[in-house]
């Protein structure tokens, strides 16, 4: 998995639940996302941006699993 499944499955519950608009749902899913990978001291390396390191596999399972605890509908609820 990649972080860009864990911000489309971050959308999909928060937009297809209803609890925010798409555009609001992606830059809050993203945010959170590139938040949670900056606290986990995860940060694109040298010629590459956010979505490069997003889409890479180089997360590990760890990250991944962070990200989904930091990043799903329970977290918008407590917003």
């Amino acid at each position: 998995m990649t972080g860009e499944q864990v911000v489309t499955a971050c959308f999909q519950s928060y937009f297809y639940n209803g609890i925010l608009p798409r555009a609001s749902a992606e830059s809050n899913c993203r945010s959170c996302v590139v938040d949670q990978l900056r606290k986990l001291g995860v940060s694109p390396s040298s010629g590459e941006n956010v979505i490069d390191m997003l889409t890479g596999d180089r997360l590990s399972s760890s990250d991944i699993q962070s990200l989904q605890n930091n990043c799903n509908e329970s977290d918008a609820n407590e917003q």
